[in-house]
Formats: structure tokens, sequence, C-alpha cells
């Protein structure tokens, strides 16, 4: 397919512009002046909310318009940071801002009470540090070139200089009085929290107007970043502050460590930042997270039962200790059901907690009460695309296949996408003698997710269950072009190689069941 700018009579293809960004930095408002400009020649991908969305980076539709604009914050870092025929633009804010306006859109969400919350604050505060920190190693530390860098006061300076830049990296040509108009018509009603409210009056940010502005947590959270990011400019409004053996800084470097797998290190920052701050239950929360990452289950029960003692009643913590206690053993698992079902009557309005329930109970071989549960939680989170595939796993586990099946399917309306929800569909049409269709599943979930090796043997394993040799094959070398000198795949291909040679000095041809030694 051709591509060229966008004129009048339009292109063939989409132009596609992916927007990274820190939480906060003026995504929507880029965005609405680029799709005001644009009109109907713009496609939006909002990526989150949509419950009908690919989840595929770059966004898999839109191939009908000229431009194609896709929204990512990058949480786990796993975007690809030069796709081709992409257009990156990166956008980031001075994190002191970023922060304050993320904990308002966060009580925006889940109500002031969870935002108030000055303990868990903190614990907050020094993860939002390590992603600010790994997010400006990967995008920003050494741009690309290519990708457009938009820093917050930039764009709330010049809008339409930097919508011009985007549009000329882009390759997209337009008018510059549309342009013009569209920061116009955008500049006065961008909405500060564009999923809980109506559109806002736009108002620049005055740092001590925020209800969650303190003036010495938020100069250490500054100072820290600034003393630990090359080129990260301070806000110029607060005093530096020495950060060492702060607990914000001791939890800001622990969770760099245990991102990095380092989770004794991570521990060790840890248990320093709870001598600390000593009446804080997150950051044993956190403790207990990293020493289940370090295995030793032992002592992430202790800390989750440390911050359950500080916080009597908490779901967070009443769900994090039976979660531990259902991994630790078979005979922990009425400890893990009781604790689930206390969960269950604290916060009966989440479908997780009931889906959670559901799945100890099938592990404990009561199907009957695990299936009623599941189907609560269907009913209950009946919006939520991962409750339904969830559920399809417990009525899988009792036994109930044409439920789980349904599930599954449920689950793919909502998520399409999804490649695992393909896989875990055909593995339920394999259980249920659908060859056929199990294969077309299993086909889907790869092409999806084409790096899934394992999963790429099965499926040749089923070709050749179904006497179609030469597909599983192909399969198979196609796997070894994408990962060259895969062990597993190149087991299998030898397997096939060894199968395949009778097969083809046999005039009666191959037998299905001759390869399922794969």
């Amino acid at each position: 397919m051709t591509r060229g700018p966008v004129t009048d009579a339009g292109i063939r293809s989409p132009r596609r512009i992916l927007c990274v960004s820190i939480p906060r930095s003026g995504h929507h408002y880029l965005a609405s002046i680029l799709r005001a400009a644009l009109g109907d020649s713009c496609f939006y991908c909002e990526y989150y909310t949509p419950v009908d969305c690919c989840r595929s980076v770059p966004c898999a539709r839109g191939e009908s318009a000229s431009v194609a604009i896709q929204k990512n914050h990058d949480f786990d870092l796993t975007v690809p940071t030069s796709l081709p025929d992409v257009t990156y633009v990166v956008q980031y804010r001075n994190p002191v801002m970023a922060v304050l306006s993320d904990r308002e859109y966060l009580a925006r969400l889940e109500g002031q009470a969870r935002a108030d919350d000055a303990e868990e604050l903190r614990v907050w505060l020094g993860k939002k540090a390590a992603h600010f920190r790994r997010f400006w190693d990967k995008w920003l530390e050494r741009p690309q070139p290519g990708h457009v860098v938009v820093e917050y006061v930039d764009l709330m300076e010049h809008p339409a200089a930097v919508a011009q830049r985007v549009l000329d990296a882009a390759g997209v040509a337009i008018d510059a009085g549309r342009l013009e108009a569209a920061v116009g018509a955008q500049s006065g009603i961008v909405a500060d929290f564009p999923l809980v409210s109506p559109s806002l009056p736009f108002t620049p940010r005055v740092l001590t107007d925020s209800r969650y502005f303190d003036r010495d947590l938020m100069s250490v959270y500054e100072s820290m970043l600034v003393d630990t990011i090359a080129g990260l400019r301070p806000t110029g409004l607060l005093a530096h502050a020495d950060s060492s053996g702060h607990p914000v800084r001791l939890l800001y470097e622990a969770s760099l460590r245990s991102a990095d797998g380092a989770a004794e290190e991570a521990s060790a920052l840890l248990r320093r930042a709870a001598a600390a701050d000593p009446a804080n239950p997150y950051i044993r929360e956190e403790l207990s997270y990293a020493r289940r990452q370090a295995n030793d289950l032992e002592g992430a029960i202790a800390a989750a039962r440390e911050a359950l003692q500080m916080r009597p009643g908490s779901v967070t913590f009443l769900r994090l200790l039976s979660d531990l206690h259902s991994t630790r053993s078979a005979a922990d698992l009425d400890t893990a059901i009781a604790l689930a079902r206390t969960l269950v009557d604290a916060s009966s309005a989440d479908p997780g907690h009931r889906v959670h329930l559901a799945a100890l109970l099938a592990r404990r071989r009561e199907f009957g009460e695990a299936a009623l549960m599941a189907a609560q939680a269907m009913s209950a989170g009946a919006t939520d695309a991962n409750v339904w595939r969830e559920c399809s796993e417990v009525l899988s586990m009792a036994g109930e296949l044409d439920g789980a099946l349904q599930a599954v399917r449920e689950a793919l309306t909502r998520v399409p996408g999804q490649a695992e929800y393909h896989h875990h569909l055909g593995n339920l049409l394999v259980r249920t003698g659908q060859m056929a269709d199990a294969i077309q599943s299993h086909a889907r979930a790869l092409a999806l997710a084409p790096h899934e090796a394992y999963w790429r043997a099965a499926l040749a394993r089923e070709l050749v269950s179904a006497g179609r040799m030469d597909e599983a094959l192909h399969l198979i070398d196609e796997g070894l072009r994408i990962q060259p000198g895969h062990e597993h795949l190149e087991q299998v291909r030898r397997h096939l190689s060894a199968a395949a040679v009778p097969c083809a000095e046999s005039e009666a041809g191959c037998e299905p069941d001759r390869a399922r030694g794969i």
C-alpha cells in the first residue's frame, strides 16, 4: 500500500501516530487538537477503556482513515520503540506536577477516602517514581531519531507549534488555518478528568493549590528524581532536599530492584523503609510481594499478616493473605477459602473476589459452589472480559465445559484481540473433540502472539493429528525464522522431520497418530 501526505483527496492507508506518555502529561489536549484539525479523516484509539479494543500496538483498526492516533502509557514498558511506519510522540511532565494531577484524578476515579490515605500515598509515590525513572531510561534518556518528544510546559505554551511538529513528523500536510482553529476550539474546553467528568475549563495548575501538595514530601520526591536522572529539570519552585534514608526514596529504589528481578535487594530496602515508617501497612504489602518474588512464601505471609493487623478488615490485605495461603500448600487451602469468604462479605460488589473464591473452591473439588460463585461473578462483572475468562477456567476445572466455552466466548466479544483468550478457547475445543475449530482458535492466538513458541509447538501437534504434516512443518519453520535457534522448536522440527520421511515413502500416506510423540 502506498503512503503519502494527507490532502483533500486523502490517502490509501493511514499514517499511524503512537502517543506514549507519562500519565497527566497533556495527551488528551494534544490528541484533541489533532483530531479537531483532521476531522473525519482521523481515527483515534484510546486503548485502555473500550470494551472491544483489539489491544494491539499499533492499533489494528482505522484502516479507512487518513491518520490513526493511538494512546499508550506503556505502564509495563513493553511497547516497541521502533515499529515500522509509525510516528512516535513521547510526552512527559515534571514529576511533581504529574503525580499531583494523577492523585487528583485517582480521587475522582476511586473516591477521596482512597486518595487521602497518607500512608498509601508515600508508597504510591515511591512506585510512581520508579515508573517515571524506567520510562525516562527507555524513552527519554536517548530519544530515537524520528521520535517527537513533547514536554508538557512546551505544549501548554506553544500548542500549535507542537501539533505542527507532530504532523510534520508523520508526513501529514494540513492547512495552517485549520490547525489554528483547532487549537482555539480545544484550548478552553479540555477536560482535566475526561473519564469521570464533563469538559472543564482549563486553568494552569498552581502547585500549592493541590489537595495533595505537601512541600516537604514533594521536595523529597522531586529531589530524588533530579538527583538520579540526568537531564531532568526541577520545577524551580521547590528547594532541594536530601532524600537519603527517606521511606519514599527507599521504596523508589526497591521498586527499581524488584523490576530488575533483584528480590533480595528489594526486600532489604523495604525492611529499611518499614523501619523508617513503622506504622505504614502498605510497606509491609510491598515487602510481602518482594518476599514472594524471592520464593520466600513464609516471609511473604508474615509481612501480609502484619499489614492486615495494622488495617483489620482491609480487602486488599485480606486478598493478599488469601492468595498466599492458597499457593503455600493444599493443607493451607482451608485458610485461604476462609479468608476469601471474608473478602466476599467485606466487598460483595467486587466480582473479582467471587472469582477468587470460586477458583479456590474448585481446587478443593467443591465444584457445585464453585460454579455458583462463578455465575454470580459473571453476573456482577458482565462488562469485564477478565472476569469471564477466569470464570471459564473455574467452570473448566469443574468439568462444565459447555459453560466454560460460553464464558470465554463472552470474554472474546469484549476483547477480541486477546491472544491468550483464543488459546484458552482452543484448549477447551480440544477437550470437547472439536479439533478443526480448536486448530482455528490456536492459529488465531498464534497470529496475535507469534513469539509463543510452546503454543506454536502444540498447534503443530494438532495439525499432525489432523493429517496436515506440511502445515505443521511450515508452522515450525516460520517459528524458527522468528526465533532462530529456539531449543524447543528445534526439537519439534527434528521430530516432525523424522515422522515426515516415512510418510513421503509410503504410498498409503501418513497415519495421523505417527507423530503424537512430538
